[in-house]
């Protein structure tokens, strides 16, 4: 009974070693990709001009708001 315990153990610990050796094999040459790494890069200027606040064209570089309601110059 134990021996066959064992078996069963080494089989599982096995299958899991070669999964694990093969998703980083896989995980490498997907990454070291040259077309991948392209959509990778695309995907990330996307997500970060999004999230840039980018005046318009024809809008104000810089936010102006109203004159600020207090003491003034003086009219005379």
């Amino acid at each position: 009974m134990y021996q066959k315990i064992c078996n069963a153990l080494s089989i599982v610990a096995s299958v899991a070693s070669i999964s694990v050796i093969g998703a980083g094999t896989f995980g490498y040459f997907w990454i070291t990709n040259e077309s991948n790494q392209n959509k990778i890069k695309q995907q990330i200027v996307e997500q970060v001009t999004g999230s840039l606040p980018i005046p318009k064209l024809s809008g104000p570089a810089i936010p102006t708001g109203a004159a600020p309601k207090g003491l003034g110059l003086p009219k005379f």
